[in-house]
C-alpha cells in the first residue's frame, strides 16, 4: 500500500483527497469496458432471490407451471470489521460469479441487500467440497464459503457499531441457493435459463447503468479532463486488484 501511495504522489495524485465513486448511491459495479465505477439506481439489479425468480419467471406460483425455485442450501451470518476506518460509510468489494464488481457502501441506519450468482468453480479443502465469495475492504480481505451446490447467493450488508471487543464493521447476512427443478426432463433448460438471466444481467449494468464520478481533487481543484479520467480508471484497476482501499468521509 505505501509502494502504491507513492506511486500516485508521482502522478499527481494524493491519495489523501480521493472521494471514491458516489457517496448518494449505495450500490454501484465496475464497467470494464470504461474502465469506470457506475452507480446503479434502485430495481436495476435484483435486491433479493424473489426478485431474481419474478425476473425469471419461476418461484412462488411459476412453480407450479414450470417446477423451477430456487431452493436454500446455506446460511452465513459473518462480520467485517474496519480497523482503519472508524466511523460510517464503509464500503466493500467483490466479484460475482459471472466476473462482475460491485461495490456496496454501508450507511447507519440502513441496509443493502443483493442477490447474484455464485462462481461455478467447486473449491475442496480436506473432505469438503465448497464454493466461495471474497469481500475487500479497509485494506484487507474475508472470504465466505458456501455449499457446493448452489448456485446463487443473496446478501445483507448492514452497518456493525463499534463495541468494546471489536471495531466498527460491516455485517453480512448470506443465504446461497440452488436451482432446484422439479422434472428432470427440463432440468437443462431451466439451468440455461437461468444462465441467460445473469448474463443479462451483467450486460445491463455494462450499457445502462449511470456513471458514477471519482472526483480527484489536485491542486486545489477537481479536474475533469483526460487526465483525471485516466487516473480513475486506473485507481478503479487498483481497487479491483485488491491493491488498495481508499476510504475518506463521504
Amino acid at each position: 500500500v505505501g509502494a502504491l501511495a507513492g506511486h500516485l504522489r508521482a502522478a499527481g495524485v494524493d491519495h489523501c483527497h480521493l472521494s471514491l465513486w458516489s457517496s448518494r448511491m449505495s450500490h454501484a459495479v465496475f464497467n470494464p469496458t470504461r474502465n469506470a465505477w457506475h452507480d446503479v439506481a434502485a430495481g436495476s439489479w435484483p435486491d433479493g432471490i424473489v426478485k431474481a425468480e419474478e425476473d425469471m419467471g419461476i418461484g412462488g406460483m411459476h412453480y407450479v407451471h414450470n417446477g423451477a425455485r430456487y431452493k436454500q442450501r446455506t446460511k452465513t451470518t459473518d462480520y467485517f470489521y474496519f480497523n482503519k476506518r472508524s466511523f460510517p460509510p464503509l464500503s466493500l468489494e467483490f466479484f460475482d460469479g459471472d466476473g462482475v464488481g460491485h461495490r456496496v457502501v454501508v450507511r447507519q441506519p440502513g441496509a443493502v441487500s443483493l442477490a447474484f450468482r455464485l462462481d461455478a468453480q467447486i473449491k475442496s479443502n480436506m473432505m469438503q467440497q465448497y464454493k466461495s465469495l471474497e469481500f475487500q475492504g479497509d485494506g484487507t480481505t474475508k472470504r465466505l464459503s458456501f455449499d457446493a451446490r448452489s448456485s446463487a447467493v443473496e446478501c445483507r450488508f448492514s452497518y456493525e457499531p463499534k463495541a468494546v471487543v471489536h471495531s466498527n464493521g460491516v455485517k453480512i447476512e448470506a443465504i446461497a441457493y440452488e436451482l432446484e427443478v422439479a422434472d428432470s426432463n427440463r432440468r437443462q433448460l431451466l439451468i440455461d435459463q437461468e444462465d441467460r438471466y445473469w448474463r443479462t444481467m451483467k450486460a445491463k449494468m455494462d450499457t445502462t447503468a449511470n456513471p458514477a464520478r471519482a472526483s480527484i481533487k489536485k491542486h486545489g481543484t477537481f479536474s475533469d479532463d483526460e487526465d483525471a479520467n485516466s487516473k480513475r480508471a486506473d485507481l478503479g484497476r487498483m481497487l479491483l486488484a485488491g491493491a488498495f482501499q481508499g476510504q475518506e468521509d463521504q
